[in-house]
């Protein structure tokens, strides 16, 4: 959405509205470091500074915390629903853990040329209780996941 600024400060003006916060998201595999277990996650980019407005996540947080911000090598922090963490076999906060970009997943599976990993390390494991989101779920901070899909702030 072109301008989700400017339409997230009219929102903020509605009677009732108790918080927005912007997001955009992708299906991907994420892989642990040998490829030796997968899982398809749906990765949310998010604004840690306006995330708690809509959500209850940092709530769930049973392990680490909602740090996405590079650590000192540059790499930018991911928290993954428990079972993804089980799945990836990367159950320790700091393990790193790989992403292709934005891609249809038969593709990935297929034989055609993945598209471009990105790699990220374990900042925290969230436990929401919910499996289908608990299996299912990776986030990454909002600048970066409009970097891997290619598109601007607007």
């Amino acid at each position: 959405m072109s301008d989700y600024d400017i339409v997230m400060g009219m929102l903020r003006k509605i009677k009732g509205v108790q918080g927005v916060s912007p997001f955009c998201e992708y299906n991907t595999i994420a892989h642990d470091r040998g490829r030796n277990n997968a899982s398809t996650v749906i990765v949310r980019g998010i604004d840690v500074n306006t995330v708690a407005s809509v959500s209850d996540i940092k709530d769930y947080i049973s392990a680490g915390s909602l740090d996405l911000d590079p650590d000192e090598n540059g790499i930018p922090g991911i928290v993954v629903g428990r079972y993804v963490a089980v799945a990836l076999n990367s159950m320790q906060i700091g393990d790193k853990i790989y992403l292709y970009g934005p891609s249809d997943i038969e593709e990935i599976l297929d034989d055609l040329p993945p598209p471009p990993m990105h790699q990220f390390r374990i900042a925290g494991i969230f436990d929401s209780g919910y499996y289908d989101y608990d299996n299912a779920v990776g986030l990454i901070d909002l600048a970066e996941a409009q970097k891997i899909l290619g598109i601007d702030d607007m």
